[in-house]
């Protein structure tokens, strides 16, 4: 066996059975390590506190020029109710 010497100890059916124990050991710490390794981020403690976090005083309170807003696109029924505004005004005038 290349690397080790003659009469050390280590033949085949030695170094097999090392292999074949590191192997059972390696695969029992792989099961082991499965039920507590997986991502924090999935825990229902983390996703209730992300819920949570538009409603912190920090976020709540802050200046109005710091606020996130889109404006809202007309919807229908205004633009609907801004032309009967329009008519009405131009009825009304006449």
């Amino acid at each position: 066996m290349k690397g080790h010497y003659e009469g050390s100890g280590m033949d085949k059916n030695t170094v097999h059975a090392m292999e074949i124990a590191y192997k059972q050991e390696y695969e029992q710490e792989k099961t082991d390590h499965v039920e507590y390794n997986y991502p924090a981020t999935i825990t229902p403690g983390y996703q209730s506190q992300r819920k949570l976090d538009p409603l912190k005083d920090k976020n709540y309170r802050q200046h109005i020029d710091q606020v996130k807003y889109s404006s809202v696109t007309d919807t229908p029924d205004i633009v609907q109710a801004r032309i009967n505004a329009q008519q009405l005004s131009n009825v009304s005038a006449s």
